[in-house]
């Protein structure tokens, strides 16, 4: 009973931030999402984080005070492709989100990304402010692709180190008897989680290639 009076100013609060066009701080009736699946975040000193899973996505956006993006967005990724001069080549986006994550996609532009990763060719580490991922035959059973992540942690300067960013370093080794040519892409909507990807003069376009299909 002694809770009443909060959860009452909390509806009222709620509403008139909804009166106002605002985004509400907190929902009790929001559903949230499975959150297993967290790994290290990028930043979260102080100034917000981004988080990232064990699996590879980017979700959990935490830039803003109160207010949390929590879907995947599924445009943020790192891929590989490997080619080799006997003509085969390999592709993967190296992230393996759930079948919950991918429901409802677009099959003509997001889903038909390479969503293949072998998830038993990966293994996750994590030590604060460092995680990193190895990829030990993936896309190319012969290729090793270690990606590296960490935030800046540098002593007695608060202001730096709470900044949501992080370096991201890869290193590819080669078991195979022949040279193999490695692309790693970055892709990365113009968002800070939320509705922002749709603000501020962002603009987030269709490229269609020829022979590679549809891509954002």
């Amino acid at each position: 009973m002694m809770k009443i009076p909060l959860i009452l100013k909390g509806l009222m609060v709620n509403a008139d931030q909804m009166g106002k066009g605002r985004d509400i701080q907190y929902d009790p009736f929001r559903k949230w999402m499975d959150n297993c699946y967290r790994g290290l975040p990028i930043g979260g000193l102080g100034a917000g984080s981004i988080g990232r899973s064990y699996r590879g996505y980017f979700q959990h956006f935490q830039i803003f005070p109160a207010l949390y993006e929590e879907k995947p967005i599924l445009a943020n990724q790192f891929s590989a492709f490997v080619s080799r001069p006997n003509g085969k080549s390999y592709s993967t986006v190296l992230s393996a989100p759930t079948a919950d994550a991918l429901k409802g996609v677009d099959k003509a532009t997001i889903g038909s990304w390479d969503w293949k990763l072998k998830e038993k060719n990966c293994t996750y580490h994590a030590l604060f402010p460092r995680s990193w991922t190895v990829y030990d035959g993936e896309p190319d059973p012969e290729i090793k692709i270690t990606c590296r992540q960490i935030s800046p942690i540098i002593p007695h300067n608060y202001k730096e180190s709470s900044f949501p960013v992080a370096v991201f370093t890869f290193t590819v080794q080669n078991s195979g008897r022949t040279p193999a040519d490695v692309t790693l892409l970055f892709t990365w909507a113009n968002s800070v989680g939320g509705r922002s990807e749709l603000t501020g003069n962002h603009t987030n376009s269709k490229m269609i290639g020829l022979r590679m299909g549809t891509r954002w």
